[in-house]
């Protein structure tokens, strides 16, 4: 059973990462205002979408956790929050790309600190076949998040521009932060599973013997090359409805937020609860799913990019949305199974590393340069046929990979040691 008040906690890490989205993803709905007030290329809202926020943000992410598998979780949680709020509205104040590039590396800095300790936290409070679905919730707050980001985003930066957009988003924060130091109770390491904490090993001997499960890096590769896709969509969407659709950024952002926030809260939940449920007969399922739902994904997103009609093309979105959400919150449950008590913030943030350089370092930038390439000869189609052209190609990369880690899985869980 879960610990005494799991859900309460659990309840102040969704609005932890409510925030931490919000801040991350609104910059996607602001973008086509940005982009003609600077004068960006595609390739440079690639580099501020992706690798700007991603450098820091995967570079800082493994020694954080490693000071959250040793030290108080809550005190991480509470400065991380505090700084990339800060910095979010920071973004709402830059003159050029240059500063907006280092104010988004900033907030990278801040949300290196957010997942690693809640994904520890969230294997004290709940045992092994609940974890899934108590993954799920936790990471309900990116599609709440980005609705929020799109929806508020939109209606601010249309009503009030683009810089008050960021500034009204980022300080509630940290005001949220101050609360967290009164509202949030850490809980023992271990306690869900029955478990003292044992030795703390070092650094290089914990990277190495995550990086050395086999299940664990295809679990990783498989999620990296989903969450490309993810990322790509969720930050070229509004300049595609704009560009192909003919919108404007407010009616872009209700539409989307709507479309993009029920769609993967249903599906994140979904994929909890039945790949729980699954693999009470037989582990393999927190793997096999997810392969299965990238492979029904990827067709419907490249119809959703071929309809003429608007409405149309907003429901297709929502469907491959809601299908390839089912695969996320599996993988962070495999990822603390694999482990032992003292290394899952570390295996968290690994998890994470290796998501984001492939998704913030590919995503965006991947899309955003092909759609360069062919804007000389399709014009504002570009960005349409560049990512039909990359859908398809991550999505079979991903699921190839869960399929590989699936094979495995069984026997990694058992040699865990105690």
């Amino acid at each position: 059973m879960p610990r005494p008040g799991a859900g309460y906690a659990l309840s102040l890490l969704f609005i932890v990462s409510l925030f931490n989205y919000t801040d991350r993803y609104m910059i996607a709905i602001l973008m086509p205002d940005m982009q003609r007030e600077f004068r960006l290329s595609d390739t440079q809202v690639g580099v501020l979408t992706g690798i700007a926020f991603t450098l820091l943000y995967v570079v800082l992410g493994i020694p954080i956790a490693r000071l959250a598998d040793q030290y108080s979780r809550k005190k991480i949680l509470v400065i991380a929050l505090g700084i990339w709020s800060v910095m979010t509205a920071a973004c709402g104040l830059v003159q050029n790309f240059v500063q907006l590039a280092v104010a988004r590396m900033l907030v990278g800095i801040g949300e290196a600190g957010a997942s690693p300790p809640s994904y520890s936290v969230i294997a004290d409070l709940y045992p092994p076949r609940r974890r899934a679905t108590a993954m799920a919730v936790y990471l309900a707050g990116a599609p709440v998040g980005i609705l929020i980001g799109f929806t508020l985003g939109g209606w601010l930066a249309h009503s009030y521009g683009w810089r008050f957009a960021l500034l009204a988003v980022g300080l509630p924060g940290l005001m949220f932060a101050a609360a967290m130091i009164w509202l949030f109770e850490e809980p023992r390491r271990g306690a869900a599973d029955a478990l003292s904490e044992g030795r703390v090993p070092s650094f290089l001997e914990g990277l190495m013997i995550v990086l050395g499960n086999r299940t664990f890096r295809h679990a990783a590769l498989g999620s990296a090359f989903y969450n490309a896709l993810a990322v790509a969509y969720v930050n070229w969407m509004p300049s595609f409805f704009v560009r192909t659709h003919g919108m404007n950024v407010q009616d872009v952002g209700i539409a989307l937020a709507l479309v993009f926030g029920p769609a993967q809260v249903l599906g994140l939940l979904a994929g909890g609860f039945f790949t729980d449920s699954l693999a009470r007969f037989d582990v393999r399922w927190y793997l096999r799913v997810p392969a299965i739902v990238m492979l029904l994904a990827a067709p419907v997103f490249m119809v959703a990019l071929g309809v003429q009609d608007t409405t149309l093309a907003l429901i297709c979105l929502a469907i491959p949305l809601l299908v390839g959400g089912m695969q996320v919150s599996p993988i962070f449950a495999v990822a603390q199974s694999l482990v032992d008590l003292r290394m899952r913030a570390v295996a968290s943030a690994v998890l994470i590393l290796i998501i984001n350089l492939v998704s913030g370092g590919l995503g965006p930038l991947a899309v955003g340069f092909v759609s360069d390439v062919l804007r000389p000869d399709l014009g504002e189609e570009s960005l349409k046929y560049a990512l039909l052209i990359v859908t398809p190609v991550f999505s079979a990369w991903a699921a190839l990979h869960y399929y590989l880690g699936s094979r495995g899985i069984l026997a990694d869980i058992k040699s865990r040691s105690p």
